[in-house]
């Protein structure tokens, strides 16, 4: 069997708005690093898959941004969703995809915004993974051990142990919780039968397509549809007036909370996820007054605060906490982090302006 992995790359990362947008989403961003977040995940992967077996799922108006960026990438290793329709539906059509060119071949799905910093450890898991997956016919899902009370993951509750050949143990997994309520998460913590959801899943395409049929049968059908297309001269056309028709819904919702053909593993390598501006703390250096600044900034009294300019506009802050200030060319982001979650909203309202589309 091949090992493939597969990249989803199609978001909008609304989460960081104002400085990212539709045409130039989160995953363009270098803010940890000298590279984007697109080339560190490609980066990251290249370490223990070919390049010829990495894939990147994403959208006709990111592909040739994210071709500049991996450069060595086979243009034929794009799989271009038609339209913005979640994970569930973009991993159906991966796994056609796959499929119908590695038949047989285990699929990891990899999102794009995770910082992951021991990549031997990181190797291993997905190693560990890839044979768990080809000797049971399961999904696996790989759990990280929680180091804080955090409400911004998705929980896994872990049942019994299950030996592995492979010398790693997999878990029964109980049930899947979408970020808790921070008393929730502390009980979770306290109980040591709660890991993280990384995101990332581990499965035969078989497998995948089996629980697709049973748990969102109207994606599996019509993604029955587009794999018999797939080569001929239809292809573009049948997989764009099918996709669209496909309901907005993630792989968590749609098939991880119902089906019981799931496996854990415990991923013992350091990972994160950066998802809103508050985590960025994590990854970034903080000022002695536990600040975060760029750019052109002088701050008085201020602390626990986001500011993030530039060099053409200087930014006074005084007395000020537990705020994000974002400054782009066009646009300025002022945020009290604990309303961080209301940003789609935000970014909703604006969307509602004609006058204001121009900012998204």
């Amino acid at each position: 069997m091949t090992n493939i992995a597969v990249i989803l790359a199609g978001g909008h990362g609304e989460r960081f708005w104002p400085l990212s947008r539709s045409s130039k989403p989160k995953q363009f961003l270098k803010l940890f690093s000298e590279h984007s977040m697109i080339k560190q995940t490609y980066l990251r992967i290249l370490s223990f898959i070919p390049k010829d077996q990495i894939f990147i799922a994403t959208n006709l108006q990111y592909k040739e941004k994210i071709a500049s960026e991996l450069q060595d990438l086979n243009p034929d290793n794009f799989i271009i969703e038609p339209a913005t329709r979640d994970t569930a539906p973009a991993i159906a059509l991966c796994s056609a995809y796959i499929e119908k060119k590695f038949p047989g071949a285990i699929m990891a799905i990899f999102p794009v915004d995770h910082i992951i910093n021991d990549h031997h450890m990181l190797i291993q898991s997905i190693d560990n993974a890839y044979q768990i997956a080809k000797s049971t016919s399961c999904i696996i899902t790989i759990g990280i051990q929680p180091s804080r009370v955090e409400t911004s993951y998705g929980y896994i509750e872990i049942g019994y142990e299950i030996s592995q050949e492979s010398g790693t143990n997999a878990y029964e997994v109980k049930q899947f919780i979408e970020k808790p309520q921070y008393s929730k998460a502390n009980q979770y913590i306290q109980s040591g039968n709660y890991l993280w959801n990384s995101g990332i899943y581990i499965f035969e395409t078989q497998t995948f397509l089996e629980e697709l049929s049973k748990y969102l049968p109207e994606i599996y059908s019509a993604t029955l549809e587009i794999a018999d297309s797939i080569g001929h001269y239809n292809e573009e056309s049948v997989k764009e007036k099918l996709f669209e028709n496909f309901p907005k819904i993630s792989i968590d919702y749609g098939i991880m909370e119902k089906s019981r053909n799931i496996l854990c593993i415990k991923g013992s390598f350091q990972w994160d996820d950066i998802s809103t501006w508050s985590s960025t703390y994590r990854c970034l250096n903080s000022d002695e007054n536990n600040n975060i600044i760029s750019g052109q900034v002088i701050s008085i009294d201020t602390s626990d605060t986001i500011i993030l300019g530039d060099k053409n506009t200087l930014i006074g802050a005084v007395g000020l906490k537990d705020l994000v200030i974002i400054k782009t060319p066009d646009a300025i982001l002022i945020c009290n982090k604990n309303n961080e979650h209301k940003l789609k909203e935000l970014i909703k309202s604006i969307s509602e302006e004609e006058n204001y589309k121009n900012f998204l």
